[in-house]
């Protein structure tokens, strides 16, 4: 699995257990190989029910009986399943893991769509229009969206399709995204490490500890302490998705103190309707909310105004603070 011949080490355990069916030690073997290097958040991702719905009644709109979609990032095959049940003619859905993608065609399958859903076991940048999707997709969908909305490589991946696989005037499903970045009090205590260990001075190794990390975003100790404002905005369509590699916002404290900026996912899904996992009270989200923590608590005239600056190379966001 880990020098890319998955494909061929899924196929060995099959075979495998064809003839070992009740074999305990075999069947461990297998789920650790086909868990291997997958990321666990999918099985999140299929418990968010108001993000799958919210998704669904987007390709709902868009779908028409004539409608070639492709589905970027195959998962489960949940988005391409939803697309053949809105009436596409056809479906395409790539996934780059090849255990995933065996998973997803035995699903599509199961559920009756296997003459209409074809699954690519490939990563999207390595279709070709002609010979892969017949001439190009009408509708993309995909959600290759990330905590922080670009560490799964949206901005690359996007481009990509929208130059090598869309026909022209495709629709994207989402059609546009952006952070949405806050002012907020975590109340709860940041792990710190150590100065000293068994007589030793090693403090200059907080150098090395992120200051940021995602929480969820019904986290009973996470307070808003502003308004939202948007920061890095991307458009997906016929040209390929842009964003300013530099943005910032001014965020204007509201009563409380203050110790932390907050940033969550916005996904305008067409012109009817968007989604965002904006942190609240009993709020439920598969992307949780990263939490960019500041040195001290501020309070007061102290946080009346933050400028927060921010930049990316196309996959790693990274932000400041000055205050106003």
């Amino acid at each position: 699995m880990g020098s890319g011949k998955g494909d061929q080490a899924v196929a060995i355990f099959r075979d495998l257990r064809a003839e070992r069916p009740d074999d305990a030690d075999l069947l461990s073997a297998e789920r650790a190989v086909l868990a291997h290097g997958i990321p666990q958040w999918h099985a999140k991702m299929l418990s968010d029910f108001d993000r799958n719905d919210c998704y669904e009644r987007a390709l709902i709109r868009a779908v028409r009986p004539d409608s070639i979609v492709l589905d970027i990032g195959s998962g489960s095959g949940l988005l391409a399943m939803m697309a053949a049940r809105a009436g596409a003619r056809h479906v395409y859905t790539c996934e780059a893991v090849p255990a995933v993608a065996e998973t997803a065609r035995e699903i599509i399958a199961a559920n009756g769509f296997a003459d209409r859903v074809t699954v690519l076991s490939r990563h999207s940048s390595d279709l070709n229009r002609k010979r892969d999707l017949g001439g190009g997709a009408d509708i993309l969908v995909s959600e290759i969206i990330a905590d922080n909305l670009l560490s799964e490589g949206v901005i690359a991946s996007l481009a990509h399709a929208a130059r090598e696989l869309a026909r022209p005037g495709a629709l994207f499903i989402p059609c546009k995204a952006s952070m949405r970045v806050a002012l907020a009090w975590f109340d709860q205590p940041h792990p710190q490490l150590p100065a000293v260990v068994s007589g030793f001075d090693v403090s200059l190794f907080d150098r090395h500890v992120a200051t940021h990390h995602s929480v969820l975003v019904g986290h009973k100790r996470l307070h808003l302490r502003s308004n939202a404002q948007e920061m890095f905005p991307l458009s997906f369509g016929e040209s390929a998705p842009t964003a300013p590699t530099h943005d910032h916002a001014v965020l204007r404290a509201e009563e409380g103190p203050v110790n932390a900026m907050v940033q969550w996912v916005h996904l305008q899904m067409d012109d009817a309707e968007a989604y965002e996992n904006a942190p609240a009270a009993d709020a439920s989200s598969a992307w949780g909310a990263v939490l960019h923590r500041f040195p001290d608590a501020l309070c007061g005239a102290d946080v009346r105004e933050i400028a927060v600056h921010g930049d990316h190379d196309g996959v790693n966001p990274r932000f400041w603070f000055a205050r106003g």
